[in-house]
């Protein structure tokens, strides 16, 4: 069952849309993510799921009761909705169990208990925000609005404080306790790692509209269009034929188990290579100059020039550590493979 349904969501900002015909479900018990680059709408579309900006169209359904459209809007008390902000905005008096319990009618002592030990703070419960880590602070939030049991956690760019490792681990654990709550969330994030490690659904947004919803999985192996392909991970677009329903030739070879977008038979293709579909093989007798890398720890990032001129990237393990200007042995390997017609 849908816990959060959106449906032709429009924001306006001084007779300017800044958010058009926006639509998606979150199943009860998911975790969702919308991601993008800044200014894209993200932020005012979980705004208006809160309450807090009014529609200029459609409509917002929570557990199927219409919380939201044009004409009436549930104010923000009465929606059942708990949100985590970019600052923690923890109360700088209280201690960890006075800002925990804050989010309680009745303060009770065991629910902040349980809390505590659900977001792993048990040992810090008597100090204040100041004597906190950044990542204890943001598990102390989180502690705070789940206290009251919400339908629907809001999450807005709660990690953008915290440096990239951190980030990451943090994003995880957030995960682990959302799920040991049974909690609906949906966060916003540029960060496509943190959407990655978090969410069950992403949807890929620029310019005020949802160009794609999907696993993250989805996302990356089967982009909807050119855009979430070029903004979803790393890969390059090579022109290509289709020579079948399913198949597809590049200068590479040919490739087939192919969702071609936009395509006819014989038409000039654009086909979307991942680093992962190129492996290094020594023997292999096609051979690619490595114009670049970047290491990366347990692999090597390759920008690789092939006869033709066109480039193409390769992750690599790091043993094989090759020169600049080296010529080494490649193979396509596609279980995969996306192509659209070329512009």
């Amino acid at each position: 069952m849908a816990l959060l349904k959106v449906e032709g969501l429009a924001v306006s900002f001084a007779g300017r849309k800044v958010v058009d015909s926006l639509s998606f479900e979150l199943l009860e018990g998911e975790i969702g993510c919308l991601l993008g680059a800044s200014g894209c709408g993200k932020t005012t579309v979980l705004r208006a799921i809160a309450g807090f900006e009014p529609l200029s169209g459609g409509k917002i359904f929570l557990s199927d009761r219409e919380v939201g459209t044009v004409a009436r809007q549930t104010p923000v008390q009465e929606r059942g909705i708990g949100m985590v902000f970019q600052d923690y905005a923890l109360f700088p008096h209280l201690n960890v169990a006075a800002n925990i319990a804050f989010g309680l009618r009745d303060k009770d002592p065991k629910v902040v208990r349980e809390l505590l030990d659900l977001v792993g703070l048990n040992h810090v419960e008597a100090r204040y925000p100041h004597e906190l880590s950044g990542g204890q602070q943001q598990r102390v939030a989180l502690a705070r609005a789940l206290a009251p049991k919400p339908r629907l956690l809001l999450l807005d760019e709660p990690f953008s404080n915290l440096d990239v490792e951190l980030r990451e681990r943090l994003g995880q654990e957030v995960r682990t306790i959302l799920k040991a709550s049974g909690t609906t969330a949906i966060l916003v994030t540029h960060d496509q790692r943190e959407a990655f490690a978090m969410a069950d659904k992403v949807g890929v947004m620029t310019e005020g509209a949802l160009r794609q919803w999907a696993a993250p999985y989805e996302l990356y192996h089967e982009p909807a269009d050119r855009f979430v392909a070029n903004f979803i991970g790393e890969g390059v677009l090579l022109p290509a034929k289709l020579t079948g329903p399913q198949c597809i030739e590049f200068e590479l070879g040919e490739v087939c188990r192919t969702v071609a977008i936009e395509c006819c038979l014989g038409c000039d293709m654009e086909v979307l290579i991942r680093p992962d579909d190129i492996q290094h093989v020594d023997n292999s007798p096609l051979k690619a100059e490595v114009i670049s890398k970047v290491f990366r720890g347990a692999h090597f990032l390759y920008t690789l020039a092939l006869p033709s001129g066109n480039r193409v990237l390769s992750l690599v393990p790091s043993h094989h550590n090759h020169a600049i200007g080296e010529a080494i042995g490649i193979e396509v390997e596609c279980d995969h493979v996306i192509a659209f017609k070329a512009q």
